[in-house]
């Protein structure tokens, strides 16, 4: 049986100038036998977090959350709102996903490449990586649901 997939999208105005950024030169610090933290796929490994509500029984609701395009700043508000839903909904695992080529605030890298912030990388191939975390993600867990929720560029992919 497939899951439905719901999509929300929160769109903001996607800036035409950014600096370029430093840190997306770091290496990926991918564990991949840490599952909570980060999903193997077959073009590299994409940092998460995976959060779940006190109560998690069959067939949770599976929350991915995505990211904006962050030129400024390195994204980590992704884990804070995947927590926040796992804390408010029972039943539900809340992900937060780190794209391709962005590091967060701790300094976790996701393989791939950030490119310039300008949407840019919302590319076949990152899209497609995307969808392969999401399926990699709902045969680790087997939701009744899977619910995307993409801020600005995340919202783009």
């Amino acid at each position: 049986m497939r899951s439905k997939i719901k999509l929300f999208c929160f769109l903001t105005a996607v800036p035409f100038l950014s600096s370029f950024c430093d840190a997306q030169q770091a290496e990926s610090t991918c564990n991949p036998l840490d599952t909570t933290q980060w999903v193997q796929t077959s073009k590299g490994c994409l940092h998460i977090y995976a959060f779940l509500s006190d109560s998690v029984a069959s067939k949770p609701n599976l929350v991915i959350v995505i990211h904006g395009d962050a030129p400024f700043s390195n994204p980590g508000y992704q884990y804070k709102m995947a927590r926040q839903i796992s804390k408010r909904h029972k039943n539900t695992i809340a992900v937060g996903l780190l794209r391709p080529g962005y590091i967060d605030a701790d300094g976790n890298k996701s393989d791939g490449q950030k490119g310039l912030t300008t949407g840019d990388n919302y590319t076949p191939e990152i899209i497609d990586e995307i969808a392969e975390v999401i399926s990699i993600l709902a045969a680790r867990y087997h939701p009744g649901e899977v619910i995307l929720l993409g801020h600005s560029g995340g919202a783009a992919i």
